[in-house]
Protein backbone atom coordinates (compact mmCIF):
# COMPACT_ATOMS: atom_id res chain seq x y z
CA UNK A 1 0.00 0.00 0.00
CA UNK A 2 1.50 3.32 -1.02
CA UNK A 3 1.70 6.38 1.19
CA UNK A 4 -0.95 8.11 -0.93
CA UNK A 5 -3.55 5.37 -0.47
CA UNK A 6 -2.72 5.02 3.22
CA UNK A 7 -3.14 8.78 3.70
CA UNK A 8 -6.48 8.75 1.86
CA UNK A 9 -7.75 5.86 3.98
CA UNK A 10 -6.65 7.50 7.25
CA UNK A 11 -8.30 10.82 6.33
CA UNK A 12 -11.53 9.04 5.31
CA UNK A 13 -11.62 7.08 8.56
CA UNK A 14 -11.01 10.26 10.59
CA UNK A 15 -13.83 12.04 8.75
CA UNK A 16 -16.15 9.13 9.55
CA UNK A 17 -15.16 8.41 13.15
CA UNK A 18 -14.31 11.74 14.80
CA UNK A 19 -17.76 13.40 14.37
CA UNK A 20 -19.48 10.32 15.79
CA UNK A 21 -17.19 10.28 18.81
CA UNK A 22 -17.75 14.01 19.40
CA UNK A 23 -21.53 13.66 19.26
CA UNK A 24 -21.44 10.55 21.44
CA UNK A 25 -19.27 12.45 23.92
CA UNK A 26 -21.77 15.30 23.97
CA UNK A 27 -24.70 12.95 24.60
CA UNK A 28 -22.86 10.55 26.94
CA UNK A 29 -24.05 12.30 30.15
CA UNK A 30 -27.62 11.99 28.84
CA UNK A 31 -27.14 8.26 28.25
CA UNK A 32 -26.13 7.57 31.83
CA UNK A 33 -28.27 10.17 33.63
CA UNK A 34 -30.98 7.62 34.43
CA UNK A 35 -30.68 3.91 35.07
CA UNK A 36 -33.01 2.94 32.19
CA UNK A 37 -30.96 4.93 29.68
CA UNK A 38 -27.69 3.50 30.97
CA UNK A 39 -29.15 0.01 30.74
CA UNK A 40 -30.35 0.63 27.20
CA UNK A 41 -27.02 2.09 26.05
CA UNK A 42 -25.20 -0.85 27.61
CA UNK A 43 -27.63 -3.24 25.95
CA UNK A 44 -26.97 -1.69 22.56
CA UNK A 45 -23.19 -1.98 22.96
CA UNK A 46 -23.37 -5.59 24.15
CA UNK A 47 -25.82 -6.61 21.40
CA UNK A 48 -23.63 -5.07 18.69
CA UNK A 49 -20.58 -6.92 20.05
CA UNK A 50 -22.53 -10.19 20.18
CA UNK A 51 -23.85 -9.68 16.64
CA UNK A 52 -20.28 -9.21 15.43
CA UNK A 53 -19.15 -12.36 17.22
CA UNK A 54 -22.08 -14.49 16.03
CA UNK A 55 -22.22 -12.97 12.55
CA UNK A 56 -23.02 -16.22 10.73
CA UNK A 57 -25.91 -17.09 13.04
CA UNK A 58 -27.33 -13.57 12.69
CA UNK A 59 -27.14 -13.85 8.89
CA UNK A 60 -29.09 -17.12 9.02
CA UNK A 61 -31.78 -15.53 11.18
CA UNK A 62 -32.22 -12.62 8.79
CA UNK A 63 -32.17 -14.80 5.66
CA UNK A 64 -35.31 -16.69 6.71
CA UNK A 65 -37.14 -14.53 9.25
CA UNK A 66 -40.39 -15.76 10.69
CA UNK A 67 -43.21 -13.62 12.04
CA UNK A 68 -42.08 -14.43 15.58
CA UNK A 69 -38.47 -13.36 14.95
CA UNK A 70 -39.63 -10.20 13.19
CA UNK A 71 -41.97 -9.35 16.07
CA UNK A 72 -39.23 -10.01 18.62
CA UNK A 73 -36.78 -7.72 16.81
CA UNK A 74 -39.36 -4.94 16.57
CA UNK A 75 -40.30 -5.35 20.25
CA UNK A 76 -36.69 -5.20 21.45
CA UNK A 77 -35.87 -2.21 19.27
CA UNK A 78 -38.97 -0.35 20.49
CA UNK A 79 -38.01 -0.93 24.11
CA UNK A 80 -34.50 0.35 23.44
CA UNK A 81 -35.66 3.33 21.40
CA UNK A 82 -38.27 4.45 23.90
CA UNK A 83 -35.63 5.57 26.39
CA UNK A 84 -32.75 6.79 24.21
CA UNK A 85 -34.35 7.35 20.82
CA UNK A 86 -33.59 11.06 20.45
CA UNK A 87 -29.91 10.63 21.21
CA UNK A 88 -29.59 7.67 18.86
CA UNK A 89 -31.28 9.68 16.11
CA UNK A 90 -28.64 12.41 16.39
CA UNK A 91 -25.79 9.90 16.51
CA UNK A 92 -27.08 7.93 13.51
CA UNK A 93 -27.66 11.14 11.52
CA UNK A 94 -24.10 12.23 12.29
CA UNK A 95 -22.83 8.83 11.20
CA UNK A 96 -24.78 9.03 7.95
CA UNK A 97 -23.58 12.55 7.14
CA UNK A 98 -19.94 11.83 7.98
CA UNK A 99 -20.12 8.67 5.85
CA UNK A 100 -21.48 10.68 2.95
CA UNK A 101 -18.71 13.27 3.36
CA UNK A 102 -16.05 10.53 3.39
CA UNK A 103 -17.61 8.65 0.44
CA UNK A 104 -15.50 10.36 -2.27
CA UNK A 105 -12.31 9.53 -0.37
CA UNK A 106 -13.39 5.91 0.08
CA UNK A 107 -14.24 5.67 -3.62
CA UNK A 108 -10.86 7.15 -4.52
CA UNK A 109 -9.12 4.69 -2.19
CA UNK A 110 -11.02 1.75 -3.71
CA UNK A 111 -10.10 2.93 -7.22
CA UNK A 112 -6.41 3.19 -6.32
CA UNK A 113 -6.24 -0.19 -4.57
CA UNK A 114 -8.40 -2.31 -6.86
CA UNK A 115 -6.71 -5.39 -8.34
CA UNK A 116 -5.68 -5.41 -11.99
CA UNK A 117 -8.13 -7.36 -14.18
CA UNK A 118 -7.99 -8.65 -17.77
CA UNK A 119 -9.63 -5.54 -19.24
CA UNK A 120 -6.96 -3.31 -17.70
CA UNK A 121 -4.26 -5.53 -19.18
CA UNK A 122 -5.89 -5.33 -22.63
CA UNK A 123 -5.91 -1.51 -22.44
CA UNK A 124 -2.20 -1.45 -21.57
CA UNK A 125 -1.39 -3.82 -24.45
CA UNK A 126 -3.02 -1.59 -27.11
Amino acid sequence: MSKKTLTIKIIAMCIQIIPILVVFGIYCPVFVSRWDKALSAGTIVVSVILMCIFRDAVKKIFQRPSAFIFSLIIFISCILMSSIGDQLLVISATSLISGLVALPLNTWYNFLTRPVNNEDLKKVGK
